[in-house]
């Protein structure tokens, strides 16, 4: 049971780049807010954020895979 805690905890790494996303995030689109552009503040931390995450289920979906021969 240990081991299925621990494997699927969220790790500092991971919520410190998810953080940082949604940071940048928001100053791009309080800039974008404060300009009247179509993309505001919500679409751009929704995008980012979610952006940020698939990246790093990819990558690390690529390192857990077994290689295959060939």
């Amino acid at each position: 049971m240990q081991d299925l805690i621990s494997h699927f905890s969220i790790s500092s790494e991971i919520l410190l780049k998810l953080g940082l996303a949604a940071l940048l995030s928001l100053i791009i689109g309080l800039e974008r807010e404060l300009k009247k552009k179509p993309v505001g503040l919500k679409t751009s931390l929704v995008i980012s954020t979610f952006s940020c995450l698939l990246t790093y289920i990819s990558i690390e979906s690529a390192y857990m895979a077994e290689p295959r021969d060939g």
